[in-house]
Formats: structure tokens, C-alpha cells, sequence
């Protein structure tokens, strides 16, 4: 075999490339860089040429970082995947076969929204106010939420709902509030005779006082719709919520009536 002479520089060259791929420190020689250079991920490169991405997981809530690759969407990685390393945040694999993220997609949403409030997102020790963001990849980010709050935590000291029994003519009435006698009290309620916008509480005088100057919300294709109503005091009757079909509620605003909504149980 024909011996060749070479100029060191061209495999220092050689070697440095390989190093500016793979992110390494390793001084290779030539019977090695052939292997090294198979090595080197196509289109996503190695880890270690790109900035970490990192979620922290975080109870009763989901955050999921989704790569944006040209105009496609990838596979993401979500803050309850594995934890590999063992500390305490899940890692992004860069190494994807469709080319190298631009952007993050980044959503936080609660395991079971019936019963609690998703947190706002922490990006870089910094809270963005929002549950949502699109995050550019030009640094390490560590992508963390807000504890999620229970939506008790959320809910009015005084409201009202009104259900519908078929059992009965008269809707029940449960009214809560931190003056009655175990901290609720439930009765019936019916439209008034002629009226169409005036509603009898057929409840105790201290009952009636904790929800009188309320706003009244009728629920409606699953949203919340205030409905002027005026309330007026009846006859004080005894009544059962059980087996009853929520259909409006009482409380001091629009917000106040969505909580109220959310902490029913389907």
C-alpha cells in the first residue's frame, strides 16, 4: 500500500469538527474519527451543542413542553414522563430525526378540573402570569408551575343553588354561608305566580339574608348565564338536595358562579 504523508492540521481540523458536533472535549485520533463521526446524530446533532430543557414535575397538574420543528410539531416531553437522572425535573432528548426545535409550546393543565386550578407557568425562576407561552430556544430553559389550588380554595364564604327535582313542583334551594347553623341550610324555592323574573325562598330569615342581594346565573349548555332575578322571603320548608339536577346558582359574580360550577361533581 501506497504511504500518503498528511499535514497534522488537517486532522486537528477533522477533530475539532467532530468536537463542535458532539459537544465532547475528547482528543480522538484518526483510527477514531471515522467512528465518531457516525456517531453524530443527523439533524438533531448531540445534546450537549443545544441548551437544556427541563420540567419539573408538580402534583394534580400536567406541564407539557411541546417542540415546534419548521412548521411540524413533535413529540414533547411532559413534567409527569420519567425523571431518568433522578433529579427532580424531566429532561428534553434533543435528538429527534425530524431536525432541531426552534420553539417550545408550553401548556399547564390540572389532572381533574373538576376539582382543581392549574398554577400560572415559572420559567427560569420567573412567573409569566399565564398557563400558556411560546418560549424561544436561545438558553437552558427549567420550566416549572405554581402549585395547583384546590377548587374549594377558590369558592365564596355565601352562595346558592337552585335544583330541579322531578319528584317535585318546587325547586330545592341550598343555600351556604359561614352565619347558618353547620355552615348550610336547604329549603325549596319556586317562581312567583305571574312573574317571570322573581323567585320565592321558601328558607330561615338568616338563610335568605346571606343570599338576598345576590346575582342569579342559570346554567345553560354547561356555561353560566346571568339571569336578573329578585328574591323574595317565604315560608321557612325543610327540603333534600339528593337526586337533585343543578340549574342555577347564586352568587356575588359571574366568576364566583363559574367556581361554584366547577366544584360540582359529575
Amino acid at each position: 500500500m501506497t504511504k500518503v504523508l498528511t499535514d497534522p492540521k488537517y486532522y486537528t481540523a477533522i477533530a475539532n469538527a467532530i468536537r463542535a458536533k458532539n459537544g465532547s472535549t475528547e482528543i480522538y485520533k484518526p483510527s477514531g474519527m471515522a467512528a465518531a463521526i457516525s456517531a453524530i446524530q443527523v439533524g438533531g446533532g448531540s445534546a450537549a451543542m443545544y441548551p437544556k430543557v427541563r420540567v419539573k414535575p408538580t402534583e394534580n397538574q400536567v406541564i407539557r413542553a411541546t417542540p415546534k420543528i419548521r412548521s411540524d410539531i413533535n413529540s414533547s416531553v411532559a413534567s409527569n414522563d420519567t425523571d431518568s437522572d433522578g433529579d427532580g425535573y424531566v429532561d428534553f432528548d434533543w435528538h429527534l430525526s425530524n431536525g432541531t426545535p426552534i420553539q417550545f409550546e408550553v401548556t399547564v393543565s390540572a389532572t381533574d378540573n373538576s376539582k382543581y386550578v392549574c398554577g400560572n407557568l415559572i420559567v427560569n425562576g420567573e412567573n409569566i402570569g399565564s398557563t400558556t407561552a411560546t418560549l424561544d430556544i436561545d438558553k437552558d430553559l427549567t420550566i416549572e408551575a405554581e402549585d395547583a389550588q384546590p377548587i374549594s380554595s377558590f369558592m365564596p364564604e355565601s352562595y346558592a343553588v337552585l335544583y330541579e327535582r322531578n319528584a317535585t313542583s318546587d325547586y330545592v334551594l341550598r343555600v351556604v354561608s359561614p352565619s347558618l347553623s353547620g355552615g348550610e341550610e336547604v329549603g325549596t324555592a319556586g317562581a312567583i305566580e305571574g312573574t317571570t323574573s322573581q323567585l320565592l325562598c321558601n328558607v330561615t330569615d338568616n338563610a335568605f339574608n346571606a343570599i338576598n342581594g345576590l346575582k342569579f346565573f342559570v346554567i345553560a349548555g354547561g356555561q353560566v348565564l346571568e339571569a336578573p332575578t329578585t328574591l323574595q322571603k317565604g315560608t321557612p320548608v325543610s327540603a333534600d338536595v339528593s337526586g337533585g339536577e343543578p340549574i342555577a346558582i347564586l352568587a356575588a359574580s359571574i366568576k364566583e358562579a363559574t367556581d361554584i360550577k366547577a366544584s360540582f361533581v359529575n
